[in-house]
C-alpha cells in the first residue's frame, strides 16, 4: 500500500533506516492486572505501547478472559485506543464481544492513518494475526447499547527508528528563553488567532470543530463569535476521537473591517452541488469540498459585537479528492487582496493510482501542485470586493502573475505546494512566510514570491523527490534539488526533528527584544514523545526555545495567533485530535533579564487595593558596591497597553513591593538560570530605588 502522510495530525511515523537493522522490542500482556484509570503504557522507552479508554479488569464473566481472569475491556459507545510510540512490525492477539449485537469494529492503521485490516466483532474470539508492515494504532469502537468490548493476549514487536538526520544542520537548542502564559482553556482544537483592525482588546481564534472564538486579553474571557459546525462534513475519519485535517481552517477580517464589518471563513464542507473547480474524474464523488464564505458583522463603535446569521455569501468552493492536505490559510496581504492555501488534494505522493482506503487514489493525474490547471497546491490571490471571476462572486487581480496563461488559473499566485497549513505577512516588510508539510522526510519554511515554483511533487524540502507512480514515492537522499524553475525553502529540518510544521509569525511585539525579527513556527509532533515542539529561525537554522518551568511541551501544536500588538500565542490541545475539550491558548511572554548591570523588566503591573492601575516597561540599573544591592529606576519607562496585564512582574503601591517572578541570568557560557526576586522601594530625593530584599532560585527548570 501507498505511504498516505496525514502529517497534519499523525502522532508517529515511519522513519527510513539506515545503517544495520535495530533489533526489534517485544511487548506482551494478558491483562493480569486491574487498571481502571482508563489509560496504561506498557513496555520499555521508546519501545512503549500505550492503552486508553479502555480498563484492564475483571467482570466476573469468564467467558470474557481467553487466559487469565483479566482482560483490556471497552464499554459501550467507546472507542479503545492502541498507540504505539515506534511502529510495531507484527502484532497478534485476540478480541470479542459480550454480546452478540455488539457489532464491534477494530481497525489495524498504519503510521500515515491507512486502514490496513478492519475487523468485526462477534461474541466468540477472534485472532488478529498480522506481520511484516508498519502499525501505529489500533482502535476497538464498542457500538453495542450493553456489553464489553475485549482484548486478551496481547503481543507486538516493535522495531524502533534508528536514522542520522537528512539535513546537515540539525534542530538545536536556542539561547532564547520564554515562558507560556495560559490565556484561555476549554476549546477543543484552536488552530489559528488574529485580531479584528480597530479592537486591541481581543484575540479570535478559530477551532477545528467548527466555532470562532472571541477571546477578551484582559479577563481571558471567551465567547462564541461564529459557529459554523452544522456546515462541516462528519469529523474522524475513523470514527468520534480520531484525527483528521478538516473543519474550520482559518478566517480574516477584511483591512477594512471596522468600516464594512466583513469577515470571511474558510471550511471543510460535503461534497454535495456545485463547485467552482474540481479535478474528480466524471460521475466520481469528493471527499468534501473547501468553501470559503464571507459574513457581515454587527459592529458597535467599529468594535465587532456578533455575527448577522443571514449574512452568509458563498466566495469559491473547490472539491477536494481525499480528506487530507486541505491547506487553509486565509488572509489578506499588505495589498489589500484575500490569500487562500490548498493542499495538493490529499492522499500520497500527489498521483493517481496508489491504493486509498480499499481502492486507486483519484483527483491527481500526475500532479496537482505542479498543474497550474487547477487550484490544488498552490496559494490563491483573489479580490472579493469585486467580481469579475468566472462564477461572479469574486474578482480576478490584474497583477496576478498567470492571467491571461492559456495553461494556468488566473487566481494563482504561487504554486508548488504539498500542504501549505499556515502562511502569513511579516507586519513589517509584507514578506510573505509559509510553512509546507512535508511527506515522508522534510518540513520547510519558504519566502513566498509572485509566480514561485516551490517544487512538490518533483521535490521534497530541497530535495528531489520522485512519485514513482503506483509505488510508494521517495526523496533522492544523496541529491538536493538543483532545478532552475523551483525555489528551495529557506529552512528545513526532517523527521528526526517533527512531523508536521505549523507556520506561526515573524516577532513584532513590543517585550521580547530577543527574537524581533525572527520566524516563531512550531511542530505539531516530536517523533519520539508525542509533544509539539516550540521553534524560531535564526536565518537558516532551527532552533528551540528554552521554556520556564517546564522541559517541554505538554501539548499538540496546533497553530499560532497575532494580536493586534504583534505579540503571539501558542494553540495546540493534548489529544492532536478535533475532539474532547483540552484545547488551550498560550500568550509567548518574557521574562526579566539581569546582565549584571541592567534589570530589564518588559512588563511591570502597577497595583493599589488590588486593582490594576497601569501597565509599563521598566529598567533598573545596579547601584556598583551597593550592600545589599540597590537598584535605581532609570528613565527607560514606557507605557503599555492594558492587554499585557499580568505578562511579568508586579508593583504594589500599597506596600512598596515590587516582585519580579522570573528573573533570567545568562553566564558567559549562554546558560540561562531563572531567579525570583522581591525588591522594596526606598525613599531617597536622589531619584526612585529599590532595595533587594528576597532572591531565589526559580525550581523546575532544567
Amino acid at each position: 500500500m501507498k505511504n498516505i502522510n496525514f502529517n497534519f495530525l499523525l502522532v508517529v511515523l515511519i522513519i527510513f533506516l539506515t545503517g544495520l537493522p535495530a533489533m526489534a522490542a517485544s511487548v506482551s500482556t494478558n491483562f493480569e492486572f486491574s487498571d481502571r484509570s482508563g489509560s496504561f503504557t506498557l513496555g520499555d522507552a521508546p519501545n512503549t505501547v500505550a492503552f486508553s479508554n479502555g480498563e484492564a479488569k475483571t467482570i466476573g464473566r469468564f467467558s470474557l478472559y481467553r487466559s487469565g481472569a483479566n482482560s483490556w475491556m471497552v464499554d459501550i459507545a467507546q472507542t479503545g485506543v492502541i498507540e504505539f510510540a515506534n511502529p510495531a512490525q507484527s502484532v497478534n492477539f485476540f478480541f470479542r464481544d459480550q454480546n452478540s449485537s455488539a457489532n464491534s469494529v477494530l481497525s489495524v492503521l498504519d503510521v500515515d492513518g491507512n486502514e490496513l485490516r478492519r475487523f468485526i466483532g462477534s461474541d466468540s474470539w477472534t485472532e488478529v494475526n498480522l506481520t511484516d508492515t508498519a502499525i501505529a494504532r489500533i482502535t476497538l469502537q464498542n457500538n453495542a447499547s450493553n456489553g464489553y468490548s475485549v482484548i486478551d493476549d496481547f503481543s507486538a514487536e516493535i522495531l524502533p527508528a534508528t536514522v542520522g538526520n537528512l539535513v546537515s544542520t540539525s534542530v538545536v537548542a536556542g539561547s532564547i528563553r520564554v515562558r507560556l502564559k495560559e490565556v484561555v482553556r476549554g476549546l477543543t482544537a484552536p488552530n489559528w488567532g488574529s485580531a479584528s483592525p480597530g479592537d486591541d482588546s481581543h484575540l479570535y481564534v478559530s477551532d477545528q470543530n467548527g466555532v470562532l472564538w472571541k477571546i477578551n486579553l484582559i479577563t481571558g474571557e471567551k465567547s462564541q463569535f461564529l459557529d459554523v459546525s452544522d456546515r462541516l462534513v462528519s469529523l474522524g475519519i475513523s470514527g468520534a476521537g480520531s484525527f483528521d485535517e478538516r473543519g474550520l481552517l482559518g478566517f480574516a477580517f477584511a483591512p477594512d473591517f471596522q468600516s464594512n464589518g466583513l469577515v470571511y471563513t474558510y471550511s471543510s464542507e460535503p461534497a454535495d452541488g456545485n463547485s467552482d473547480f474540481s479535478t474528480m474524474p466524471s460521475g466520481s464523488q469528493a471527499d468534501h469540498k473547501s468553501v470559503i464564505l464571507e459574513w457581515q458583522a454587527n459592529l458597535d463603535n467599529n468594535i465587532a459585537t456578533s455575527i448577522q446569521a443571514d449574512s452568509k455569501r458563498t466566495v469559491l468552493e473547490i472539491e477536494q479528492p481525499q480528506f487530507n492536505h486541505d491547506g487553509g490559510g486565509l488572509n489578506f496581504g499588505p495589498d489589500g487582496l484575500l490569500y487562500i492555501s490548498l493542499g495538493d488534494g490529499g492522499g500520497a505522493d500527489d498521483v493517481d493510482g496508489q491504493p486509498f482506503f480499499g481502492g486507486p487514489m483519484i483527483g491527481h493525474g500526475s500532479g496537482n501542485a505542479q498543474d497550474k490547471s487547477n487550484p490544488l497546491g498552490a496559494l490563491l490571490r483573489i479580490d472579493p470586493n469585486t467580481r469579475d471571476a468566472a462564477n461572479g462572486r469574486y474578482g480576478i487581480p490584474a497583477s496576478n502573475p498567470f492571467v491571461a496563461q492559456n495553461d494556468a488559473l488566473d487566481e494563482i499566485f504561487a504554486y508548488g505546494l504539498r500542504n501549505p497549513f499556515r502562511f502569513s505577512f511579516d507586519r513589517e516588510d509584507g514578506q510573505l512566510y509559509l510553512a509546507d508539510v512535508g511527506q515522508n522526510d522534510i518540513e520547510e519554511i519558504n519566502i513566498i514570491v509572485a509566480g514561485g515554483n516551490y517544487g512538490w511533487n518533483k521535490q521534497e524540502g530541497s530535495f528531489l523527490f520522485n512519485p514513482n507512480g503506483e509505488e510508494d514515492g521517495s526523496i533522492n537522499r544523496d541529491e538536493v534539488a538543483a532545478q532552475d524553475d523551483t525555489i528551495n525553502p529557506i529552512a528545513e529540518y526532517d523527521h528526526n526533528e517533527g512531523t508536521a510544521i505549523i507556520g506561526g509569525f515573524v516577532y513584532r511585539g513590543k517585550t521580547i527584544d530577543s527574537i524581533n525579527g525572527k520566524y516563531i513556527f512550531g511542530d505539531f509532533s516530536h517523533p519520539e514523545l508525542s509533544i509539539g515542539r516550540l521553534f524560531y529561525n535564526n536565518n537558516e537554522q532551527v532552533e528551540e526555545f528554552q521554556l520556564t518551568l517546564q522541559d517541554q511541551l505538554d501539548i499538540s501544536v496546533m497553530g499560532f495567533g497575532q494580536d493586534s500588538h504583534g505579540e503571539i500565542y501558542l494553540l495546540g490541545n493534548r489529544t492532536g485530535t478535533p475532539f474532547g475539550d483540552s484545547g488551550v491558548v498560550f500568550k509567548i511572554v518574557a521574562n526579566s533579564s539581569f546582565d549584571g548591570s541592567l534589570v530589564k523588566i518588559p512588563v511591570v503591573d502597577v497595583r493599589q487595593s488590588g486593582n490594576l492601575i497601569n501597565v509599563f516597561q521598566a529598567e533598573l540599573r545596579l547601584v556598583p558596591g551597593s550592600d545589599p544591592a540597590l537598584f535605581e529606576l532609570t528613565q527607560e519607562i514606557s507605557a503599555l497597553p492594558l492587554e499585557y496585564a499580568g505578562d511579568n512582574a508586579i508593583f504594589d503601591i500599597d506596600n512598596n513591593r515590587l516582585s519580579l517572578p522570573f528573573v533570567d541570568v545568562k553566564d558567559s557560557r549562554g546558560n540561562i538560570t531563572s531567579f525570583f526576586a522581591e525588591l522594596r522601594q526606598t525613599d531617597t530625593t536622589q531619584g526612585l530605588f529599590f532595595e533587594l530584599v528576597s532572591l531565589g532560585l526559580v525550581w523546575l527548570i532544567k
